[in-house]
C-alpha cells in the first residue's frame, strides 16, 4: 500500500496504533513510501525483498491514562500534556471531573465505577501510560486490576506500602502472582521529595519520561501532527535523519517538518544543521538524501551539538 500523504498516514497510526512504513532507496523508486508487513526491530536502513529502504516503526502518540481527577490527577494531566501525551482522564465524581479543570485533557471519562466498561474505550495498545491517584484504596486496587492485565509501558500507582500490601492481598485471591506486580510502580514517581500536588505530578512525569526513553518507541512528534493536520493540502519538506555514525543529538528517524513560510516543527538536533537544512529544503523538487558532518564548519557557523555524522532524508510532500 502508498502512502499519498503524511495526513493519511497519521490517520493510519492512529487507527492501528503502529505501521511500519518503507522509503524506497531504490534508483528508479527513490522517495516511494508504502506501508510493510515485514517486521523489523527498529527504524532504519535495511534490505527487504532484495530491495534498499528506510524502514521505520512508527507508533501511535503515547497515552495517559488518569485514574482519579483529584488535585494530582489535574497536575499530571497538565504536565502530561505538555510533554507530548494525549491524556485521558477517568472518574466516578462529576463535579471533579470537568473542562475547566482538565483543559488539557484530550477525553473525560465518566465512569459509574472504576469497574465497568468503559475500559473498552481505552484502546489496549502499547505505548500507553497508566498512573492511578483515585479517592480510595478500593478504587486504585480495581483500577490495578485491570492495568495489569492490559498492555502498557509505564503503570505506578499513588501510595504507600501499607496500601500496597492491602491491595495485593485482595488481589492474590482471585490469582493474581508476585510475578503480576513486578510491573507496577509504587511508590509512584522519582524521589525528587516533593509534596505538593504541584510536585509529586512532577515527579510522576519524570518518571514515566525516563522509562518512556529508555523504551526509544518511535512516534510523529505532536507538533508536526498537529501542523500536518492544520495544513492540508499544503506543499511542503518532511526531513527524516536515515542514520547516524558518532555522536549526535538526535536519533534515527527523528523528523523535522519545513513548511514554505520557513516555519519548522520537530528537529533533526538544533544548531546550524538546521538552519541550513532548513534553507536547503526551500530548493528540494524531489527526494534525497544529504549528509552532515555535525563538527564542520557550514556557511560560516561553527558545528553544533555532537561530533558525529547525520544522513538526512528530504521528502517534498503534500500535507
Amino acid at each position: 500500500m502508498v502512502i499519498n500523504s503524511y495526513a493519511e498516514l497519521i490517520e493510519l497510526i492512529d487507527k492501528k496504533g503502529r505501521v511500519v512504513t518503507t522509503t524506497s532507496l531504490e534508483e528508479d523508486s527513490f522517495g516511494v513510501k508504502s506501508i510493510s508487513d515485514t517486521e523489523i526491530p527498529e527504524s532504519g536502513i535495511v534490505t527487504i525483498g532484495g530491495c534498499k529502504v528506510f524502514a521505520e516503526v512508527l507508533n501511535a502518540a503515547p497515552t495517559l491514562i488518569i485514574c482519579g481527577a483529584g488535585h494530582v490527577g489535574m497536575n499530571v494531566c497538565m504536565l502530561g500534556s505538555k510533554l507530548g501525551f494525549d491524556v485521558d482522564v477517568v472518574d466516578d465524581r462529576k463535579v471533579f471531573l470537568t473542562k475547566e479543570r482538565f483543559p488539557d485533557a484530550r477525553r473525560l471519562i465518566l465512569c459509574d465505577n472504576f469497574d465497568d466498561d468503559f475500559w473498552n474505550e481505552i484502546p489496549d495498545g502499547g505505548n500507553s501510560y497508566y498512573v492511578m491517584c483515585s479517592r480510595s484504596h478500593d478504587t486504585d486496587g480495581t483500577c490495578i486490576r485491570h492495568t495489569l492485565r492490559r498492555k502498557g509501558i509505564y503503570k505506578g500507582m499513588l501510595g504507600s506500602g501499607k496500601k500496597l500490601r492491602g491491595i495485593k492481598e485482595r488481589l492474590f485471591a482471585e490469582g493474581f502472582t508476585e510475578e503480576d506486580f513486578k510491573v507496577l510502580h509504587t511508590p509512584i514517581g522519582l524521589p525528587l521529595g516533593g509534596q505538593t500536588p504541584m510536585e509529586v505530578a512532577l515527579s510522576i512525569m519524570a518518571e514515566i519520561v525516563q522509562v518512556r526513553h529508555r523504551e526509544e518507541l518511535l512516534t510523529i512528534e505532536p507538533d508536526i501532527c498537529d501542523a500536518i493536520r492544520n495544513n492540508k493540502g499544503m506543499r511542503a519538506v518532511m526531513l527524516t535523519i536515515v542514520s547516524t555514525s558518532g555522536s549526535s543529538a538526535r536519533k534515527t528517524g527523528s523528523k523535522m517538518l519545513v513548511l514554505p513560510d520557513a516555519r519548522i516543527f520537530g528537529s533533526i538536533g538544533g544548531g546550524v544543521v538546521e538552519y541550513m537544512a532548513t534553507k536547503h529544503a526551500a530548493t528540494v523538487e524531489a527526494a534525497e538524501i544529504r549528509e552532515y558532518d555535525l563538527s564542520e564548519d557550514m556557511d560560516g557557523v561553527q558545528g553544533m551539538y555532537g561530533a558525529g555524522r547525520i544522513r538526512v532524508l528530504f521528502e517534498p510532500i503534500e500535507l
